[in-house]
């Protein structure tokens, strides 16, 4: 059997979780925290009254991956102790949990130098993709600043491997030491490690074809003679051109501006004239400004359903809380894009 790198790894931090002190790993384990603030731990309640959030939760943990775990070792029971490992030993919340304490715990690593510390290894061969994290103790106690720039590598002294991690920023003794997580946008900070940055420098909204035809919707409720015919939907999908739609403090992105235009502005209908009008030049801003416009508002509106429903709750969890305030973040990161425009 064949498993991605962080799922082997979340296997091994859950078998050593089990050995407890009997575990070699027993001081590192006891280092990793006890509660995650991640949004996966919120209430039923909480997870029900935000979608925006929630319905980004299932794609952050391989669920696919989850199956298979607990398929291969159903019927497998622990060597110590005679219990079945799923779902008695393991219960699905707890290997979620390990999961995303591997994610947020792990470094980045060369894949080409791992594959030849393994070479010839039987874990070499047990892994499905490229070989790019590591567990690193005391490594993973540094924070996450969008200030500053990391380089690392791995190299071969003699017998022995040695990890080198550089930052850009200077730092006195007794200060905080801060590394770059990578340019992550504060939903994947939030979904991945379970904060998120105001004022972060990375910020962008993705924006889903499915929010693009929700606007369609509502256009065509204002605008009767609105008419978009469906193999434009077709031909987006056809043509990636749904990949990377998002806005961001500087503006739309391209493909997101070609997918407006394409769709509300150009008035083709044969489809042997879509493609000049999406992979040729984009029109002066002005013809799309409208339109932006009422896709941010879209937008806004579902954060700030989602933002209401959390506070009507009586009481929230820490995971609850902290997504609160990221709702509040992103609704102001999305009003002041929506100034900018006016």
């Amino acid at each position: 059997m064949r498993w991605k790198v962080q799922t082997l790894l979340t296997l091994y931090l859950f078998w050593n979780w089990h050995l407890g002190d009997k575990s070699p790993w027993k001081e590192y384990l006891r280092s990793l925290p006890l509660h995650l603030s991640h949004p996966h731990f919120c209430t039923v309640d909480e997870l029900m009254a935000m979608p925006v959030v929630s319905e980004r939760i299932i794609d952050s943990v391989n669920q696919s991956e989850v199956k298979e775990v607990q398929k291969y070792f159903e019927n497998v029971s622990c060597p110590c102790c005679g219990v079945k490992f799923f779902p008695d030993l393991f219960p699905k919340r707890k290997f979620i949990e390990f999961y995303l304490i591997c994610n947020s715990r792990t470094v980045y690593v060369p894949p080409d130098t791992v594959r030849l510390m393994l070479r010839g290894t039987r874990i070499l061969r047990m892994i499905s993709n490229d070989p790019n994290m590591a567990l690193a103790p005391f490594l993973d106690l540094f924070n996450h600043s969008g200030d500053t720039k990391t380089m690392c590598s791995l190299a071969r002294k003699g017998t022995e491997y040695f990890y080198t991690l550089k930052t850009s920023s200077s730092f006195k003794r007794g200060q905080q030491i801060f590394i770059n997580y990578g340019p992550h946008c504060n939903m994947k900070l939030l979904i991945e490690y379970g904060f998120f940055l105001p004022g972060n420098y990375n910020e962008f909204i993705d924006v889903t074809l499915k929010d693009v035809e929700d606007l369609a919707k509502n256009l065509r409720r204002t605008h009767k003679n609105l008419h978009i015919p469906s193999n434009k939907f077709r031909y987006i999908r056809d043509h990636n051109l749904q990949d990377k739609m998002f806005f961001d403090a500087d503006g739309f992105s391209h493909n997101l501006s070609t997918v407006l235009h394409f769709l509300f502005v150009d008035g083709n209908v044969f489809e042997n004239h879509y493609h000049p009008v999406v992979f040729g030049q984009l029109p002066e801003e002005q013809n799309l400004t409208q339109y932006k416009g009422q896709l941010i508002n879209l937008l806004l509106e579902r954060y700030n359903d989602s933002l209401r429903n959390l506070q009507k709750l009586e009481r929230l969890s820490d995971s609850g809380r902290i997504v609160k305030d990221f709702l509040k973040c992103r609704i102001s990161f999305m009003n002041d894009c929506l100034n900018k425009m006016n």
